[in-house]
């Protein structure tokens, strides 16, 4: 139900991309049936034996006990697949309860979009520019007029804190050691995601291509999804300080950062 009133919310793409990252999420979970799945998909030639046959001979039994012996193993391999369905059977049951007001929606702002010649997403867009850096560090900087210069805005996009930021770096450096699967993936949900905000980037172009993404031009709303992968990391660079601490790039990383605030110490 959270769901169905969220398609009905002002925040509908951000609904999306929560169902689209809960699906990647779930595909992740069941990696290991899915690359068995792709590998018995692959060694049985999709079901129809490849070898030993040429066009219109009749297949040997041995070979069609193989096929079958392999389609039977795809079977059961999507049966593993208990995350990754009920992602999708939940998705599903969302739409179909939001559909009698949301199809009207979708159909009248398709014919309307249609009518106006189609809107330049990339150009409305919203994106990350320099002053939204400097602002992970200190949230209230601000230049006078910084609306009327490139690459400032007056927004404040991406509030995080200094000390989440730093625990969220120190999370990569312990990428290496780290054999926790989900580290990895909440540290390639914060790439994507942060690429996302960048005009020109690769992502950014693509989103803008791919089917039922491009309806959407508020990428902006993505940074939720980055926050939260940003707070995860934090949460592991927590968790691995005691193991990280005595590294000499993460001693030089230190006196770094403590170079930088020196001059606003107070003495």
């Amino acid at each position: 139900m959270t769901l169905a009133f969220g398609w009905l919310g002002a925040f509908t793409e951000g609904v999306f991309y929560l169902l689209a990252v809960g699906f990647m999420f779930a595909l992740f979970l069941d990696s290991s049936s899915a690359i068995a799945f792709l590998r018995v998909w692959s060694q049985s030639g999709h079901g129809v034996p490849r070898s030993g046959t040429s066009e219109g001979d009749i297949p040997e039994p041995a070979l069609l006990g193989r096929a079958k012996k392999a389609k039977r193993r795809i079977t059961e391999l999507l049966a593993n697949f208990k995350t990754t369905k009920w992602c999708v059977i939940v998705g599903i049951i969302s739409l179909i309860l939001a559909s009698p007001w949301f199809l009207p929606t979708f159909n009248f702002a398709t014919a309307l979009s249609s009518r106006a010649g189609g809107v330049s997403q990339v150009g409305s867009g919203n994106y990350l520019v320099l002053s939204d850096f400097i602002r992970l560090a200190h949230p209230y900087f601000d230049v006078l007029y910084g609306n009327f210069i490139p690459f400032l805005t007056i927004n404040n996009m991406s509030v995080f804190g200094i000390l989440p930021l730093l625990l969220s770096f120190i999370a990569f450096f312990s990428l290496r050691k780290k054999r926790n699967k989900f580290l990895w993936f909440f540290s390639g949900l914060f790439v994507f995601t942060l690429a996302t905000m960048f005009k020109y980037s690769p992502v950014f172009i693509a989103l803008h291509k791919l089917p039922i993404f491009n309806m959407f031009y508020g990428y902006w709303k993505w940074i939720y999804i980055m926050i939260f992968s940003w707070a995860i990391l934090a949460g592991f660079g927590f968790d691995s300080l005691p193991e990280i601490k005595t590294k000499p790039i993460f001693k030089k990383f230190i006196r770094t950062i403590n170079a930088g605030c020196l001059p606003y110490w107070p003495s």
